[in-house]
């Protein structure tokens, strides 16, 4: 597999994601699927979750992640990141729920 590093970064959603994490301000970066269930579906007693991605920066530079979604039922842990992973994770989750379909949030 190939690292991708900020240079080889595709997306501007994910340029914009990784960006972020690097500024003193904000703590919290976040990647969202789009919801489009409709009004008629309740994630948790529905069934029909989606995905987020959690990423941080603490204190000592080090990168975590914690993969979520909006199924209340479960929580994930966070999970330290090597910085050599951290576009890849980024590009992974845009691509493989395609870009109209995820927004950013911080």
């Amino acid at each position: 597999m190939k690292i991708k590093k900020e240079s080889n970064l595709v997306t501007s959603m994910g340029k914009e994601a990784y960006g972020l994490l690097h500024k003193e301000d904000v703590e919290r970066v976040s990647l969202h699927e789009k919801c489009d269930c409709g009004s008629r579906i309740q994630h948790n007693d529905g069934g029909n979750y989606h995905s987020i991605l959690r990423l941080t920066r603490d204190e000592t530079g080090r990168y975590w992640v914690k993969y979520d979604s909006t199924c209340t039922l479960t929580r994930e842990r966070w999970e330290e990141l090597k910085p050599e992973d951290l576009a890849d994770t980024i590009e992974s989750f845009i691509e493989n729920h395609g870009l109209p379909n995820v927004y950013l949030s911080y």
